[in-house]
């Protein structure tokens, strides 16, 4: 997966606005594949804004002279040190 630049969280809330218009047609019209598809966008989209909010986090933690290895959420681990890298 391509690492997300924060620059890009304006084009990325726009596309979001544009899928959530395209599902509310979809739903109108029964397109039923269409809207599975559509739901599917719209989880990915939601998993790119956590990323950016991530990102964002651990650049104020840089710029406030705290490291983001204090902050294990930042570093994408699980903070129960499970070994669980579904944060990333």
């Amino acid at each position: 997966m391509l690492r997300l630049d924060l620059a890009q969280v304006p084009q990325l809330l726009e596309i979001e606005t544009n899928t959530r218009e395209r599902l509310e047609e979809a739903h109108r019209m029964q397109w039923l594949g269409e809207v599975a598809a559509l739901k599917e966008s719209l989880r990915h989209i939601t998993d790119k804004k956590k990323q950016a909010d991530r990102l964002r986090r651990q650049a104020e933690y840089g710029e406030s002279g705290t490291g983001a290895l204090d902050d294990p959420a930042a570093a994408g681990h699980c903070p129960c040190s499970c070994s669980d890298d579904r944060l990333r």
